[in-house]
């Protein structure tokens, strides 16, 4: 009597073997990461220069200048402050 051999392949097999794919991808994870930043429309944006008012003894600031991967960006001041890093796209108008 011969011994009984499936050839479909079942559901949970079809999981594990995308499962196992997505594991060898985690060595590469630096590599996609680099990928994502440069083709996503959007990146972080670094503050590198302001401009201020004296109000005081309180500095209010009145636009930010960043610096991220696609150029410079100035962007206004939204209440006064500017934060260190922005994530945004470029403007281009």
């Amino acid at each position: 009597m011969p011994v009984y051999k499936p050839k479909k392949r079942r559901t949970l097999q079809w999981v594990a073997m995308g499962l196992r794919g997505l594991c060898s991808l985690y060595g590469l994870w630096p590599l996609l990461l680099i990928a994502g930043l440069i083709f996503s429309p959007v990146g972080p944006y670094l503050l590198t220069d302001y401009t201020y008012e004296r109000r005081g003894s309180y500095r209010h600031m009145l636009d930010c200048d960043y610096l991220g991967l696609r150029g410079r960006l100035q962007r206004p001041a939204h209440g006064g402050t500017c934060p260190y890093v922005v994530i945004t796209g470029h403007d281009k108008g």
